[in-house]
C-alpha cells in the first residue's frame, strides 16, 4: 500500500501524516488515492461492521496527521 507510505513528509514512519498528507484537499489525487484504498478495504473485508470500523480508524488517523502537522509547522515558526 504505498500511499500509505508517503515519503514526501518529514516523518516518513508517521503513518497518520502520509494518510493525511495523500487525502488532504490541496493532494490532487486525494480522490484516487481514497478509492484505491476504499476499494482495497472492500476487497480485502467482508464484514460491513469491520469496513466502517475501519474507516473510522482511517478518519482518525487523517484527523491526527492533520493535527499533527499543524503542530509541527507551528513550531518550526516559533523556532
Amino acid at each position: 500500500m504505498q500511499i500509505l507510505n508517503n515519503y514526501s513528509n518529514d516523518f516518513q514512519a508517521d503513518i497518520e501524516v502520509s494518510i493525511y498528507d495523500n487525502l488532504k484537499e490541496e493532494n490532487l489525487k486525494k480522490e484516487d488515492n481514497f478509492s484505491i484504498i476504499k476499494d482495497t478495504i472492500n476487497d480485502l473485508i467482508d464484514d460491513e461492521e469491520s469496513k466502517k470500523g475501519f474507516f473510522a480508524l482511517l478518519r482518525q488517523s487523517y484527523l491526527l496527521g492533520g493535527l499533527r502537522s499543524k503542530i509541527v509547522r507551528k513550531l518550526f515558526i516559533i523556532i
